[in-house]
């Protein structure tokens, strides 16, 4: 287990375009074998995480396979078998909900090109101890970079509203971190990083003050 702490950075938009172009290539020229075989690496990674073994319940992405995400279904089988109430998010217009998925869920495709629940059964957020995000790319802070949508920001946002603060757990392939990656006032920090080789542990310069 690693852990990384830096201070926060500023960049323009082309500049995150630029890294967003990067690491979506370096994910989709990985073979699709290899991807198979890390995405049950990673699975076993993160079941293995006190946060996740001791998670009543667990939010997880179904990946954008179009874009090379990191499949979580290795990780959901496991999380079901470990009796994990699991979550997957929804999206409703602009903002992002949880719904319940078990293994008999029909799924269809969303707006945002992954699957998603034909039929919502709203989660109940208050039991949500743990957040797996999907991202393009990390840095060795826990800055995540996702395609700019801004949906995983809001969501997290609102459960702080809410009064809820899950583990934010990034799910992504080791070659996805990088050094620096810009932050802005509305980006939500990872505490966590999961990856086929094993765990990454993020703490802030802030934090070393509190």
């Amino acid at each position: 287990m690693k852990t990384f702490s830096c201070f926060a950075l500023q960049m323009h938009e082309s500049e995150k375009d630029t890294l967003r172009a990067r690491f979506t290539r370096l994910r989709l020229e990985n073979p699709g074998s290899s991807r198979a075989a890390l995405s049950i690496e990673a699975a076993r990674h993160a079941a293995a995480l006190p946060e996740i073994a001791g998670a009543r319940g667990v939010h997880v992405y179904l990946p954008m396979k179009a874009k090379g995400e990191l499949d979580t279904t290795p990780l959901i089988e496991l999380l079901l078998a470990m009796k994990k109430t699991v979550m997957v998010p929804v999206v409703k217009g602009s903002d992002m909900v949880s719904a319940i998925l078990e293994a008999s869920v029909e799924l269809q495709p969303s707006p945002l090109g992954n699957l998603q629940p034909r039929h919502l059964v709203p989660a109940d957020e208050s039991r949500l101890d743990a957040v797996l995000l999907p991202l393009v790319a990390v840095d060795r802070c826990g800055r995540r970079l996702g395609f700019g949508k801004g949906y995983y920001d809001r969501f997290l946002s609102r459960l702080s509203r809410e009064g809820f603060r899950p583990w934010r757990i990034g799910y992504a392939y080791s070659f996805q971190m990088t050094d620096c990656i810009p932050s802005d006032p509305w980006d939500q920090n990872l505490d966590i990083l999961v990856h086929e080789r094993g765990v990454v542990r993020f703490f802030l310069e802030t934090d070393l003050d509190s």
